[in-house]
């Protein structure tokens, strides 16, 4: 079982914050070779997740993305 990330913070669940995205996205390529996680490009077996509007921070003016 995978570590959960440092970022993670169970007391903002069910809250609507901002999401500083480009520092989750390093942090995450980092995280993933600190886990030995290879690229799923690299798998023989495929999974499809379709998620569709999950960003509820765009309902926000103040916290849309640029």
């Amino acid at each position: 079982m995978l570590p959960i990330p440092s970022h993670f913070d169970g007391e903002k669940v069910g809250s609507v914050w901002r999401v500083p995205y480009q520092e989750r996205a390093t942090e995450a390529e980092v995280w993933a070779k600190q886990q030995d996680i290879s690229p799923s490009s690299t798998e023989k077996s495929r999974i499809c997740l379709l998620i569709i509007d999950v960003q509820n921070t765009f309902h926000y003016r103040a916290l849309q993305l640029p």
